[in-house]
Parts: structure tokens; C-alpha cells; sequence
């Protein structure tokens, strides 16, 4: 069950496979084409295809960075993607200009995925062997934590850029539908929640999650009324 947990937990920070569907979901609302369940996933990575070589062409990280011309381009390119799998008729180039501006909007959801390499890499500057003791390793205190966030070292240095990016103007009332950080960090908590669980099952004798912890953890997973993310 740990393992299973701890797995999930993984997943939440590194999959954005749901923003590429939700990327999908948006543009297609917005140029009227119904798109079924079952070819949400293939059309999706598509998409995402498509947008991410053109990004990579115009060397920016946003499809609002790219030039007008580029941004039309862009969603010519994601339409034809869509109404080709479809096999529906092309949109006009009339309902590409009129709506150009909300396409590209929705095309630039920010997202920061820490994947599990990177989770890894992370997880390995959070703890320092123990040499004397029944442990091999520990947490580091605060006071190692804070020199490693002032550290001038280039290594340590881009793992933390990475974390900060996960943060970093983070609005968590979900009032920017097109930030995927805010559900992806709840679902994050969603996962950190199964993760008590497990542990309190494995040595229930000892209690090492506290009981009304586990109640809370219960009633946030099972309400949920207070996830903001889509």
C-alpha cells in the first residue's frame, strides 16, 4: 500500500497528461468541435506536439511570447491537427482570426512538472548519511536547508530553480484557469494524505500519524470542496 502511494505521489508532481487533455477540452469549446472521450488522448498528444515544436522553433516557453503571425500560425496548426483526426471539415480562416487571441490563451497553460528523475535528484540533496546510528540517512535541519538555498553552486542551484518554478507566483485561489500548478499541487496533497494512511497502517501500535490527522485526511479526501484546480 506505501508503495502504491508513494507511486501516486510520484505521479502527481511529474504527469501533465490532464493538461494536455484539458489544452484540448478548451480550444475545441472554443471552435465548436465535440471531441469524444475516446480520442481525447491520442488528439491531445497531438496537439501537444505541435504546440511544443513550435515553441521550440520560436525558442519561447509561452504561446502568448510568440510574435502575432506566429500565434496564427500556431493555431491554424492546432486546428488542422484536431479537424484531421476528426475528419471533419478545416475551420475557416475567418474563425481563426476572430478567435486567435482566446486559442492562444488557452494553448498556454503554465504548467511545471518536477518529473521523477528530477524528484530524485532533489530528494538526494534533502538527506545526509548518518555514520553513527540505526539509520543510514536523515533529514537535513533547516540550517543545512537554508545554506543550500543561498549556495553559489551551479548544480544545487538549477535542482532549486526547479522547485522555485513550482511556486513562483503561484495564485492557489484558482482564479487562473490556466495555471495547471494549483491542481497539480493538490493532488500532490491528494497523494501526501495516502501516504499517512499507509504508514499508519504498516505500525498502528505505535501510532506515528496522530488520529485526528488521519480524520482530517479523511474528510479532505472524501469532501474535496475545497479543490480550487480544474
Amino acid at each position: 500500500m506505501l508503495n502504491k502511494a508513494m507511486a501516486e505521489f510520484e505521479k502527481a508532481l511529474a504527469d501533465g497528461t490532464h493538461v494536455e487533455m484539458q489544452r484540448v477540452r478548451s480550444i475545441a469549446e472554443l471552435w465548436r468541435i465535440s471531441v469524444p472521450s475516446d480520442a481525447l488522448s491520442h488528439i491531445a498528444v497531438a496537439v501537444e506536439q505541435t504546440l511544443k515544436s513550435r515553441l521550440q522553433l520560436e525558442s519561447v516557453d509561452l504561446a502568448t511570447s510568440l510574435a502575432a503571425e506566429s500565434q496564427k500560425t500556431l493555431c491554424r496548426s492546432v486546428a488542422n491537427v484536431i479537424t484531421e483526426r476528426m475528419q471533419i471539415d478545416p475551420l475557416s480562416d475567418t474563425i481563426i482570426d476572430e478567435t486567435v487571441a482566446r486559442a492562444i490563451r488557452s494553448l498556454s497553460i503554465r504548467e511545471t512538472w518536477l518529473y521523477r528523475d528530477f524528484q530524485s535528484a532533489i530528494g538526494d540533496m534533502m538527506i545526509k548519511e548518518v555514520k553513527d546510528g540505526t539509520r543510514r540517512y536523515e533529514v537535513i535541519g533547516f540550517r543545512d536547508f537554508e545554506a543550500l538555498l543561498l549556495s553559489g553552486d551551479e548544480g544545487d542551484k538549477r535542482w532549486i530553480d526547479r522547485l522555485r518554478r513550482v511556486l513562483d507566483g503561484l495564485d492557489i485561489s484558482g482564479a487562473d484557469k490556466y495555471d495547471a500548478r494549483v491542481s497539480m499541487l493538490e493532488e500532490t496533497f491528494l497523494a501526501t494524505i495516502e501516504m499517512l494512511e499507509a504508514l499508519a497502517k504498516i505500525d498502528p501500535i505505535r501510532g506515528s500519524v496522530s488520529t485526528p490527522t488521519l480524520k482530517e485526511g479523511r474528510k479532505l479526501t472524501r469532501d474535496r470542496y475545497w479543490k480550487k484546480g480544474r
